[in-house]
This record gives C-alpha cells, structure tokens and sequence, in this order.
C-alpha cells in the first residue's frame, strides 16, 4: 500500500511479509487480487 500499486512488486510484497512469491500466488491469481484483498481487510 505504501509505495502504490504500480511499484508494489509481488516478490517485493512476499519478502516483507516473509513469504516466497510462491506462497502468494497460491492464495491469490495476481496482483490485482492480492491488492483487493488488502484493501477489504483493511475496511473490516
């Protein structure tokens, strides 16, 4: 979220989340997904 959605790189987001890029991509289908889920947590 900090550095916007265009410069928020998955292997980026999976290294300060301590996870491998792998694990991400298993939850989620891309980038955009990842993102809205995010955001929804955010909200409650």
């Amino acid at each position: 979220m900090r550095d916007g959605y265009d410069l928020a790189i998955i292997g980026k987001i999976a290294r300060a989340a301590g996870v491998s890029t792998r694990t991400i991509y298993e939850r989620y289908d891309n980038k955009a997904d990842l993102m809205v889920a995010s955001v929804s947590r955010m909200l409650g």
